[in-house]
């Protein structure tokens, strides 16, 4: 059986199993409680990444040290994937977010990541990008049938909001916002 680690962002969900604080500069601390006996092992680490995308990813960051240095191979189960709307260049000094992100999840020893409805996959299924593993999971059935039933007297008007995401919407009828802001 695989070892779960458990971020406390996931308390809702999960019990966790890994602490993390932050020193009185801000900095974020991360203690993993009896890390050696994991080691070698393949395990799943649960870790949201929104709100406080930046803080989050940091914390991140150094649990997928800790779990390197022991030789721990995690599968990254990250509900939201910030950073990943641009996964391309389209403007000379621009960074690729996307590309950054994921080179920076394989290089720190991620072996597989797994996500829902992924901003550049653009559809469901089993990915690699930047050498990682991607595994994207679509939430689009899921969301449009619970808003049916907390409002099944209303009609819904479905809507992704570009054409990225139209595979969330497109085969219950949806319509795809086609407006764009810089």
């Amino acid at each position: 059986m695989k070892k779960i680690l458990v971020s406390p962002n996931f308390k809702d969900l999960l019990t966790p199993n890994i602490n993390i604080g932050c020193f009185p500069d801000g900095d974020s601390h991360v203690f993993i409680p009896n890390l050696v006996k994991l080691r070698g092992q393949k395990v799943f680490l649960c870790h949201r990444l929104y709100p406080n995308q930046n803080n989050s990813l940091v914390e991140l960051i150094l649990i997928l040290g800790l779990l390197k240095k022991e030789k721990i191979r995690p599968v990254l189960i990250v509900p939201y994937l910030p950073y990943a709307r641009q996964d391309k260049y389209f403007l000379e000094g621009e960074a690729a977010s996307a590309q950054e992100i994921c080179k920076l999840f394989h290089t720190l020893g991620c072996q597989k990541l797994i996500t829902f409805d992924c901003h550049f996959l653009k559809k469901p299924g089993k990915f690699v990008f930047e050498n990682l593993p991607i595994e994207n999971i679509s939430l689009g059935d899921e969301l449009i049938h619970y808003a049916q039933k907390i409002n099944p007297r209303q009609k819904l008007e479905i809507i992704a909001p570009d054409e990225g995401a139209s595979y969330l919407v497109k085969k219950q009828g949806g319509k795809t916002c086609l407006l764009y802001t810089s």
